[in-house]
C-alpha cells in the first residue's frame, strides 16, 4: 500500500454505525489502517449520542437496524445539521432502487450495498469529504468577506461622523 493510501483518512473521525458488530470490524480495521479514528456504535440512539459530543467528520449508518433504523437517523440528523456539514454514506444488504431513493431523499449524501467493496467505499468517502471541505472554505472565504464588509461599515460611519463634526451638522 502506497503512503498515500495509508494516511488516505488521517485526522478523520468516522462513526460507523451497525447491528452487526462483525461489519463494524470489517471497515473500521481497513480504515484506521488508513488512520482514520474509527467511533462504534450498535444502534441509531448510540449513534446519535455519539454524535452529540464527539468531532465526526462523516457517518456509515447501516439501513435496517433494530429499533432507530438508519433512516430515522438521518431524519434527526438533517434537523439538526446539513448534508455538507455531515455527509452520511448508508450502507445496506437492500440493493432495491426504492430503499436507495428513500434514504437520499431523507438527507442521506450516498448509498452503498453489502457486501461492501472496500475500494468503492473509500472512494465515496474521500468524495464526501472533498465535498465537505469545499463548503468549509466557503463559510470561510463569506465569514472573511462579511469580517471585510463590517470593517467598511465602521469606517464609512467613522468617516461620516468626522465629516458631520466638520461640516457642523452633527
Amino acid at each position: 500500500m502506497t503512503e498515500d493510501l495509508q494516511n488516505q483518512f488521517a485526522n478523520t473521525n468516522i462513526l460507523i454505525v451497525d447491528d452487526m458488530q462483525d461489519n463494524i470490524d470489517v471497515l473500521a480495521r481497513r480504515l484506521r489502517n488508513r488512520q482514520a479514528t474509527i467511533y462504534e456504535a450498535s444502534d441509531g440512539t448510540e449513534a446519535l449520542d455519539i454524535l452529540s459530543v464527539s468531532p465526526i467528520d462523516i457517518i456509515l449508518l447501516d439501513v435496517m437496524m433494530p429499533g432507530l433504523s438508519g433512516l430515522d437517523v438521518v431524519k434527526k440528523i438533517r434537523t439538526k445539521r446539513s448534508a455538507a456539514a455531515l455527509p452520511i454514506i448508508m450502507v445496506s444488504a437492500r440493493t432495491d432502487q426504492a430503499m436507495m431513493v428513500e434514504c437520499l431523499q431523507a438527507g442521506a449524501n450516498d448509498y452503498v450495498t453489502k457486501p461492501v467493496d472496500f475500494q468503492i467505499v473509500s472512494a465515496r468517502i474521500a468524495t464526501q469529504l472533498g465535498i465537505r471541505e469545499t463548503y468549509r472554505a466557503a463559510l470561510r472565504d463569506r465569514s472573511k468577506q462579511i469580517g471585510i464588509a463590517e470593517e467598511s461599515r465602521v469606517r464609512l460611519a467613522e468617516a461620516e461622523a468626522k465629516l458631520a463634526s466638520l461640516t457642523g451638522k452633527g
